[in-house]
């Protein structure tokens, strides 16, 4: 994360905080002043008509402070996606003005980020999460939780299947995986988490859940259930609707993807792929697991399960990982890989034994699992992976196996 600024950016929407403003700065300031990682605070001012915009412009913080000041009240989806659209740090996390999370929740959605999670979600209903409340909150907290239950089952089985918790103020983002969504997104209300975590189902996105310690011991939420019901069913079919157009899934449509291959061929190559990760001018990485820094590659790899990283198989350069002896039809008396040219006519002449191909690269693969790197897709060098028989009868079928992406491109491959 050392090519950016900043680590982590903080997002707290405000509309008409000045009650609570104040005190949240000096404990969101003080938390994170304290932490390694270097964090941003974004405060997104949502049309407020009271004393916030005073609160902010006198505030003197020891951390980075950004405000984004809208001139009217949009709604607290439109807010923070006005937050993650300028968040500056490989991670984003929004979270309530109130602090009804406290800070330290935000180390479990942190971790889930940093595992490889692109959205980490705070989940009121988790086995392991707890209430801290007042007992004069007892009843409403009852009525609360069975309208959420309520809600939250309508959304699951329109929206979002599998998501346990919509509603709760703690999300983070890995903001690569998220900003593109952003232009796509709607709602600006109640429903915009909704939204938001079903334009990420639709690309793929891993989404992870974690428990969480909430304070309830301030003034209800301004939600009203019963009046905005009809609302948010409304809500829910429109996002329903937009998913089965296509209007999340296509949210890349002309984005340029870059992925460097034959990582870890040698120590220039190394150090210009990581630089590069870090500073977001690269989107991933193929690790060359046979190659003769291939380890340096692999435990820098295993340190960064954010990237996008993966196997860049290998039949074509240097020595096998498997025994010669399992893989004779790859390999020439020396042991060592047949080059590009002579791969491809023993291919198209039935000499390459596509059971011992097969073999080498779950090899490879194992590799670059037993050394703890989180893969995300494979390709192969000199692309021989897109030969039509490999392709059909090892490639996708080894993809599928290792539940990972198979990486294409477009332009002439060898015919059969």
């Amino acid at each position: 994360m050392r090519g950016h600024a900043f680590d982590v950016s903080l997002i707290l929407p405000v509309h008409d905080g000045e009650r609570l403003l104040r005190r949240t700065l000096v404990e969101a300031a003080a938390w994170l002043e304290g932490r390694p990682e270097r964090w941003e605070l974004i405060v997104v001012d949502d049309g407020s008509r009271d004393a916030t915009a005073q609160i902010l412009r006198r505030f003197s913080a020891p951390v980075r402070l950004r405000v984004v000041t809208l001139p009217v009240n949009r709604g607290k989806g439109f807010a923070v996606r006005a937050g993650l659209a300028i968040a500056s740090a490989p991670y984003a996390i929004f979270t309530d003005i109130d602090l009804a999370y406290p800070l330290s929740n935000v180390d479990r959605i942190l971790e889930r980020l940093k595992d490889g999670a692109d959205a980490a979600i705070a989940t009121r209903v988790h086995p392991q999460s707890a209430y801290l409340i007042r007992p004069s909150f007892f009843s409403y907290l009852y009525t609360r939780h069975l309208m959420g239950r309520i809600f939250n089952g309508i959304a699951r089985a329109v929206a979002v299947p599998g998501i346990t918790d919509t509603q709760a103020g703690l999300k983070g983002f890995r903001t690569r995986a998220v900003r593109p969504l952003l232009p796509r997104l709607r709602m600006d209300g109640f429903s915009f988490d909704v939204e938001l975590l079903r334009a990420l189902l639709d690309r793929g996105a891993r989404i992870d859940e974690a428990p969480v310690t909430f304070r309830y011991d301030s003034e209800p939420t301004t939600v009203q259930f019963a009046v905005d019901a009809a609302r948010m069913a409304r809500d829910l079919v429109r996002i329903r609707w937009r998913s089965l157009r296509g209007r999340y899934r296509d949210a890349s449509a002309g984005r340029l993807v870059i992925v460097a291959d034959d990582y870890g061929l040698s120590p220039g190559i190394n150090r210009a792929i990581e630089k590069t990760l870090l500073s977001g001018a690269l989107d991933g990485a193929s690790i060359l697991v046979g190659a003769d820094h291939a380890r340096a590659a692999l435990a820098w790899a295993a340190a960064h399960p954010e990237r996008d990283l993966g196997v860049h198989l290998n039949a074509t350069l240097g020595r096998p990982v498997s025994p010669a002896s399992g893989v004779r039809s790859l390999v020439d008396s020396s042991g060592r890989f047949h080059p590009l040219g002579s791969f491809l006519l023993r291919a198209a002449t039935g000499r390459i034994r596509l059971e011992e191909l097969a073999a080498e690269w779950r090899a490879q693969i194992a590799v670059a699992r037993g050394a703890g790197v989180r893969i995300r897709h494979l390709d192969s060098h000199h692309h021989v992976h897109l030969v039509p028989w490999i392709f059909r009868r090892v490639a996708a079928p080894l993809a599928a196996e290792e539940r990972v992406r198979l990486r294409v491109m477009d332009g002439p491959t060898l015919g059969g």
